[in-house]
C-alpha cells in the first residue's frame, strides 16, 4: 500500500493523518501555509474530499490512532475480557471455548480466536497459524466434552450465512445424532 493519500493531484503522507482524529483536519492542516498555491490546493482538496476511498476508515488496524472508528466490541470480546461471564471449557493464549447460551444440541460450544477477526472472509495469510491452531483444538475440546460418537463443526460467515456475532467462531455441536441438511 502506498504511504501517501493522493488528493487533488497532491500527495498527503498517511503518517500525518494518523496523528489526527479527523482525516479532513489532517488533510487541510497539511496545506495550511498562507501560500496562494496551497490555498488553491486546499479548495481542490475540499472539492475532492468525497473521493477518499470508502475503505479509508477500515485502515484503522494499521493506523490504530483512529480508535474512535473501531467497530463496537462484540459480546465475544467482552467474554475474552471477562466483562461477561461464560462457561469456559478451554482457554489458551490464542483461543477460548465456551458453552453457547442458546444451544442447538445437547453439547454446543463456541471456539473463538482471541484475536478479533470479524469472519472467515476477513482472514489473511498472516492468520494461517491461528487457523491451524483453532482447527487442532476442535478434536481436543470434543474429546474433553465426551463427543466420542462424533460431532459437527460449523462456521457461519456473513449475514446470509447466518453469522450473528461478527467475531470468527467455530460451533462444535454433538451429544445426539445430527442430520443433514442443517437448517
Amino acid at each position: 500500500m502506498d504511504d501517501n493519500l493522493s488528493l487533488a493531484g497532491c500527495s498527503v503522507p498517511i503518517q500525518s493523518l494518523q496523528r489526527h482524529t479527523s482525516p479532513i483536519i489532517a488533510i487541510l492542516g497539511h496545506f495550511h501555509a498562507p501560500d496562494p498555491a496551497n490555498a488553491r490546493i486546499t479548495s481542490q482538496v475540499l472539492l475532492e474530499f468525497a473521493r477518499i476511498p470508502a475503505n479509508f476508515y477500515s485502515l484503522q488496524p494499521r493506523y490504530p490512532s483512529f480508535t474512535e472508528q473501531l467497530p463496537p466490541m462484540t459480546i465475544f470480546q467482552k467474554i475474552i475480557n471477562r466483562e461477561i461471564p461464560a462457561r469456559i471449557v478451554h482457554e489458551d493464549q490464542h483461543c477460548m471455548a465456551f458453552h453457547d447460551v442458546s444451544p442447538q444440541a445437547p453439547v454446543h460450544v463456541l471456539l473463538i480466536p482471541k484475536k478479533p477477526v470479524a469472519s472467515l472472509a476477513e482472514l489473511t495469510a498472516d492468520d494461517a497459524q491461528l487457523c491451524g491452531h483453532l482447527l487442532q483444538m476442535v478434536p481436543v475440546i470434543a474429546r474433553q466434552l465426551g463427543l466420542s460418537d462424533g460431532y459437527r463443526t460449523v462456521i457461519n460467515t456473513g449475514g446470509h450465512g447466518g453469522q450473528t456475532v461478527f467475531h470468527l467462531h467455530i460451533h462444535i455441536l454433538g451429544g445426539r445424532p445430527l442430520h443433514w441438511p442443517p437448517g
